[in-house]
């Protein structure tokens, strides 16, 4: 448990970075706090350059209130943190950063940090295509937690009891999902009816049957710019896109990436499944 004072240093990982004016709102993934990503953590600008997108470093937090989606949801009451609440129930600053690496070179010097995360993992390098499916299997991760919530909303509350029972519940939808998409990277659909005892006979030319939009992976959307080109790419019209945000309970593009845990890379993924893969197009 967390109290108000306290803080706490463990790794994280910048996902977005935006400018405020006096101060920077990051997007960070934390891992010892929880699977769901932690949106428009505050950097004051008086604390120095900001941390850059894409970086994996140490974090000193602070969590300064309840979060007020869980107060929204009536999980908690409104008040100072004192301590009841899991950490991913909280809003949090970032004090300040520092390398991973420092960790090891204090070890080396027999001079502890004042806190140190109980695990910190390796440095990994990954080609291209694992790179992509790490990234694809984490956005499952967090869209299985989105699919279990919207499906247990009911009237101002919902179904599941705490976010153990949902994070229990979005393991097998996150397996599922990534199952599909081991099945696209091994062949997509022409692969898995030849592991179920198919035989290919005939092979016509890919161009003659496929658009070419269909045949390329889905690109890493990072922001709002990268959402916006690659919709544009895709020709979907405002009322298609209109049509799936209501469908999904969302007024607009904003308004489902307000909502915690959404990113744009969700909501192309949603609009892809919506209007290609579940052939509504």
């Amino acid at each position: 448990m967390t109290n108000q004072n306290e803080r706490i240093e463990t790794q994280i990982e910048v996902l977005e970075v935006r400018d405020d004016g006096w101060k920077h709102s990051l997007d960070l993934n934390i891992p010892g706090f929880g699977d769901r990503p932690f949106r428009f953590v505050a950097w004051p600008n008086n604390q120095g350059p900001a941390p850059k997108r894409g970086g994996t470093m140490l974090g000193t937090l602070q969590a300064w209130r309840r979060s007020q989606f869980y107060v929204r949801q009536g999980k908690l009451t409104e008040g100072d943190v004192d301590g009841t609440e899991e950490k991913w129930m909280l809003d949090w600053n970032l004090l300040g950063v520092r390398p991973l690496d420092t960790v090891a070179a204090a070890d080396t010097a027999g001079k502890a940090p004042d806190k140190v995360p109980d695990k910190v993992p390796p440095t990994v390098f990954l080609d291209g295509n694992t790179r992509y499916r790490v990234d694809q299997e984490g956005i499952n991760d967090r869209e299985s937690i989105r699919l279990v919530l919207t499906h247990g909303a009911t009237d101002g509350a919902n179904i599941y009891a705490d976010m153990a029972v949902v994070l229990a519940e979005a393991a097998g939808v996150a397996e599922w999902l990534n199952e599909r998409l081991a099945v696209r990277l091994a062949g997509g659909l022409v692969g898995a009816a030849q592991e179920a005892g198919a035989v290919v006979t005939d092979v016509a030319d890919k161009a003659e049957t496929i658009p070419d939009d269909d045949a390329e992976p889905m690109p890493r959307i990072r922001n709002k710019n990268d959402l916006s080109a690659w919709v544009k790419a895709k020709k979907y019209t405002t009322r298609e896109i209109s049509h799936v945000l209501e469908s999904a309970g969302f007024g607009d593009s904003g308004e489902y990436l307000a909502a915690d845990g959404h990113t744009p890379q969700g909501l192309a993924e949603l609009l892809l499944n919506e209007l290609e893969i579940g052939g509504s197009k």
